[in-house]
């Protein structure tokens, strides 16, 4: 029995990734129904390597299940949450925590690129360094780092040593985050 999903995914492998999903995350699948959320059911299949149409996807979604994506993908990857944490005239999309260190995301479903990347970034990370007193005091001492997660195709770049990751390759970049930890920005 498969999901509904398999209308998100490209190519000849649908079948197999939809099954390999259901086995993985069998609480997902209750016959052709969907019992977690969008969000979840594709950051468990982005995690476990399946090829989802994304440039179709994204578009229909709110910046609320963007978000929601990258924190259910980023808590696949063994990161405590916390969301939507407000300081001074702000808000943080979202903060994962592991370990000695943690990631201030800033998710942006729309297209960054250009000088829009560039001014995305100082902006956040501006913001973090404006509030690392709070955010240690929430999270505790730990190494802080920032990081825009976008819907935009662009693999992994770094912008002023903060890296800009698509929404595509979040998986593989928090798998290896702790081989490259010492070439970005941190706090």
């Amino acid at each position: 029995m498969h999901c509904c999903a398999e209308s998100l995914l490209l190519g000849d492998a649908a079948s197999d990734c939809v099954d390999t999903v259901c086995r993985y995350v069998p609480e997902c699948c209750v016959g052709e129904r969907i019992r977690c959320g969008l969000g979840e059911l594709m950051a468990r299949m982005l995690y476990v390597g399946c090829k989802l149409a994304l440039s179709r996807i994204v578009p229909r979604l709110s910046w609320q299940d963007f978000e929601d994506l990258v924190s259910h993908m980023v808590e696949l990857a063994g990161y405590s949450v916390l969301r939507g944490i407000r300081v001074g005239g702000g808000q943080y999309d979202v903060v994962a925590v592991a370990g000695w260190h943690a990631l201030i995301i800033e998710a942006k479903k729309w297209k960054v690129y250009g000088g829009r990347i560039g001014r995305v970034v100082r902006d956040h990370v501006d913001r973090v360094a404006r509030d690392i007193a709070y955010m240690r005091r929430l999270i505790g001492d730990k190494r802080v780092y920032p990081i825009v997660v976008t819907a935009h195709d662009i693999g992994v770049r770094l912008v002023l040593g903060v890296p800009v990751v698509s929404i595509g390759v979040l998986a593989p970049f928090l798998r290896e985050f702790d081989d490259h930890k010492d070439e970005l920005l941190y706090f």
